[in-house]
């Protein structure tokens, strides 16, 4: 792609990333003036420097992970960071325009078909103190495409995330559901209302552009979102459903749920979850369709840090 087409995709992907609510980069990471407080120092047990343990945010994460219900035929199945990037031109040193960096070429189709095994999927989880003294733990959802009823609005990698709130005891308060421009964190729903396996909320995706729904009648009329029968008590019967069932977390479940950690103090112990964190370009190659940029990362979007105590989440 050339500067001056490069300059002109730009340009029009702005609208659309304004629509979504998902913010385009800037370097150096943006940070919320009211998360200006010096952080923490880091402990040997606190290695995110966010004031929680890393053991307790680690059983947290694994506790209250989804149980994510995708369409059988989505077009584009889950993934993992390593795996997109030794297929991909995704990398910290790639084209830049204008501050922004995005992928030296498009995903191909068998990229943008996502992994098939579930095992191959993962989970990045973010935990994080909230001001009014809870705690926020965020699960981000990663897909290599996302494929909508009208193709100009398509793009390369999809980035989507629920969110479960605990209260200052510790309790489960509400799960927030990010859809579309209602990311941040999402549309909330309390926790007596959420149908769970154990203490793993049920979460329905829509088919190619992966928004999340605890119903399909919530969907808008353009989503296609495929349900299962439910028991008396709201949780869906799995056996004979067309659907493909992703349970990130503990033992006996299909993928790791991976701590991210802080922007300033992140967790990582690998090249591929550094990643997440480091790199501040869009996760694909820039588009000169209006709507059809690739996002930026979870710690460039603007639903990363919501309502985070001053200091810990920066």
């Amino acid at each position: 792609m050339g500067p001056l087409l490069a300059l002109v995709a730009l340009s029009l992907s702005l609208p659309w990333a304004l629509a979504l609510g998902e913010k385009l980069p800037a370097l150096p990471i943006p940070r919320p003036a009211d998360h200006a407080a010096p952080a923490p120092p880091a402990r040997p047990d606190d290695a995110d420097a966010d004031g929680i343990p890393d053991a307790i945010e680690d059983e947290l994460l694994r506790r209250y992970s989804p149980t994510v219900l995708l369409s059988a035929d989505d077009p584009s199945l889950p993934a993992d960071i390593a795996w997109v990037r030794r297929r991909t031109g995704l990398d910290v040193e790639g084209p830049r325009l204008l501050g922004v960096i995005w992928a030296r070429s498009g995903f191909d189709h068998d990229t943008r078909r996502g992994r098939a095994d579930p095992k191959g999927w993962t989970m990045y989880g973010h935990a994080y103190p909230r001001a009014d003294g809870g705690m926020n733990l965020q699960f981000w959802l990663y897909h290599p495409f996302n494929a909508t009823p009208v193709f100009l609005f398509d793009h390369e990698s999809d980035w989507e995330h629920v969110t479960v709130e605990l209260d200052a005891a510790g309790t489960p308060r509400t799960l927030a559901l990010a859809r579309h421009a209602d990311n941040a964190p999402g549309v909330r729903v309390p926790w007596a209302q959420v149908p769970r396996e154990d203490d793993h909320p049920f979460v329905l995706s829509a088919r190619g552009t992966h928004a999340s729904y605890l119903h399909a009648s919530e969907a808008p009329f353009w989503e296609n979102v495929t349900d299962c029968p439910r028991d008396d008590s709201g949780v869906p019967r799995l056996e004979g459903c067309p659907v493909r069932v992703w349970r990130g977390g503990g033992p006996g479940r299909d993928s790791p749920v991976v701590n991210v950690g802080e922007r300033s103090a992140p967790r990582m112990d690998t090249d591929s979850s550094a990643f997440f964190m480091r790199y501040g370009g869009l996760w694909g190659e820039a588009s000169a369709l209006p709507r059809a940029a690739p996002p930026p990362g979870p710690p460039y979007q603007r639903g990363f840090c919501v309502e985070a105590r001053a200091g810990t989440c920066r």
